[in-house]
């Protein structure tokens, strides 16, 4: 019984290691995706590019 309950300690072992994992590559793949909608995508800038930005004039320069 205790080759039985070694290897069962083994597998439950090795499964801990694998949730760990997943759980790791998760995180990564989260962070990442958050980092990747910091920036505007490809739709947004083009839309951005039909419409220039608009000075208003109190930033021209001209003070009163």
């Amino acid at each position: 019984t205790s080759q039985i309950s070694c290897i069962a300690h083994m597998k439950f072992a090795c499964e801990l290691d694998r949730k760990s994992q997943r759980t790791t590559v998760g995180q990564k793949a989260r962070q990442a995706d958050h980092l990747a909608w910091s920036e505007d995508p490809p739709l947004i800038r083009e839309l951005y590019s039909l419409f220039p930005k608009v000075q208003s004039e109190s930033h021209t320069g001209n003070a009163c």
